[in-house]
């Protein structure tokens, strides 16, 4: 889009006011509906920054257009009375409200209300006191801030220091398991069998005791059995008057044949 100036260069001297007009309206003129023009019109809000001569000045240029697209009639100062009204600041609105019920002409309200507003700059006092209560808020919400942070730091070491006990609770429980482990295996060692061509053959645990075959001699091994005491138990050939006791049949007795019976 380009600006005013660049328009009129391009015309030339020669272009009429009304080719200018022209131009202007198809290059700056608003092309709002009337839908939305009225949306515009009855949501006109006045600005923080912006004076009441400011204020007045857009919501009657938004009238205007709101009257050309046929949306207001014309002469209609009540609507636009009442909109101007509805869009003050809040305390600007408090202090027209009885203006605003009494006055009906429209000029002479906005008089009114420019006059309210000269007011409101001459009262520096209570502008102070209002900027001492924002200061305070501000402050308040500052320190929220730092108690927020602070508790957030705080909650971060909390789960550090429980995250660390629980590891440290499992490298415990995994050594103790190793250590059990441990004392098991050096209490159960397998047998290992030596086999010696002209000697002893012996069947060792962990280099203990021995079984011992071969050589004459005596032969053990050990036993571990019921507590913490080893047993020793004797290998023995198993002989004719232990495996085999007669029974006589007539009396039920062993030690001697029915034959040889002395009950008989």
């Amino acid at each position: 889009m380009g600006t005013a100036g660049d328009i009129l260069r391009r015309l030339g001297p020669k272009a009429s006011v009304q080719k200018v007009i022209q131009k202007f309206e198809s290059t700056f003129e608003a092309v709002d509906t009337k839908e939305t023009i009225l949306r515009k019109f009855h949501a006109s809000q006045q600005l923080d920054s912006e004076s009441i001569a400011g204020y007045t000045s857009r919501v009657d240029e938004i009238y205007t257009q709101a009257i050309k697209l046929g949306g207001i009639q014309m002469g209609d100062e009540d609507s636009l009375k009442s909109v101007v009204y509805q869009g003050l600041k809040k305390e600007m609105k408090q202090r027209a409200a009885y203006k605003f019920d009494i006055i009906s002409d429209y000029d002479k309200f906005k008089i009114e209300l420019r006059k309210i507003e000269q007011e409101m700059k001459t009262e520096k006092p209570e502008q102070k006191k209002c900027n001492a209560a924002v200061n305070i808020e501000e402050r308040k919400q500052t320190d929220m801030e730092e108690v927020k942070s602070l508790l957030g730091k705080l909650n971060s070491r909390i789960d550090i220091l429980e995250k660390e006990r629980i590891q440290l609770k499992e490298e415990l429980r995994q050594n103790a398991q190793q250590l059990t482990y441990q004392q098991y295996a050096g209490q159960h060692q397998p047998l290992r069998y030596n086999f010696n061509p002209g000697g002893k053959n012996n069947f060792n645990r962990g280099g203990g005791n021995n079984l011992n075959r071969g050589g004459g001699g005596r032969s053990d091994v050990s036993y571990r059995g019921q507590g913490r005491g080893n047993l020793r138990y004797q290998l023995r050939r198993p002989v004719a008057y232990r495996t085999f006791t007669p029974t006589c049949y007539r009396c039920n007795e062993k030690g001697h044949m029915q034959n040889e019976c002395p009950k008989v």
